[in-house]
C-alpha cells in the first residue's frame, strides 16, 4: 500500500513555487557559486534552497515575489555560510567578478577605447576589493543580482536605510579614488 504524504502542497501554491523557481533558480546558483566557485557545490546548495522552500510553502503565500527573492537570498547566504564554517574555513571574501562591471559595456568600442575601459575596469576591481565584505555584498546584491534595497536589507539583516547608507559611501569613496579633486 503506497504512502501518503502527511502534509500535500496544495495546487496554488506549486504554481506559486513553480514561478519562484523558474524566476530565480539562475539567480540563485549565480549567488552561490561566485561565493564557493565550485559548480557542484553550488548546484547542490541551490536545490538545497528550494528544497527549504518546499518546507517552508507558507512563504509562497505569505511574502510577494519581491519578499520570496529575499528570503531565497538570505536562505543562500546562510547556506554558503554555513558550509564555509563546516569546512573550516573563515567566511569566503565576496568578489568583484567580471560579471559585475559588464552592466558598463554598452556598444564595442575602437581598439584603443577597448583598451582605456579595460584599464578602468580592472581598475575599479582592484579598488572594490579593497572595500569592506558588507559593502562589496551590498554592490554585488544592488548592481549584478539587480535586487532593491529592501530585498537587500533583508539579505544582509540590516535597515534599508543602512544599506543606503552604506551603498553611497562605498560608492562615494570608488568615486574619489577614480576621479581625484
Amino acid at each position: 500500500m503506497p504512502k501518503k504524504r502527511s502534509n500535500p502542497i496544495p495546487i496554488k501554491t506549486r504554481k506559486l513555487f513553480e514561478h519562484a523557481y523558474f524566476g530565480n533558480q539562475r539567480r540563485i546558483y549565480w549567488y552561490i557559486f561566485k561565493k564557493v566557485n565550485n559548480r557542484e557545490l553550488a548546484e547542490d546548495l541551490t536545490a538545497e534552497v528550494f528544497i527549504k522552500l518546499t518546507k517552508n510553502h507558507e512563504i509562497l503565500q505569505e511574502r510577494d515575489e519581491n519578499g520570496v527573492r529575499a528570503w531565497l537570498y538570505t536562505v543562500s547566504r546562510n547556506l554558503v555560510i554555513d558550509y564555509l564554517r563546516k569546512k573550516g574555513r573563515s567566511k569566503k571574501r565576496v568578489s568583484a567578478d567580471e560579471e559585475l562591471f559588464d552592466i558598463f559595456a554598452s556598444d564595442e568600442p575602437e581598439y584603443l577605447e577597448k583598451e582605456i575601459f579595460n584599464e578602468k575596469v580592472r581598475d575599479l576591481k582592484e579598488l572594490v576589493e579593497q572595500l569592506n565584505e558588507v559593502e562589496k555584498e551590498i554592490i554585488s546584491l544592488r548592481f549584478k543580482d539587480e535586487l532593491n534595497f529592501n530585498e537587500i536589507a533583508k539579505i544582509i539583516g540590516k535597515k534599508e536605510g543602512a544599506v543606503k547608507m552604506i551603498l553611497y559611501r562605498a560608492l562615494e569613496r570608488l568615486r574619489e579614488e577614480i576621479e581625484p579633486a
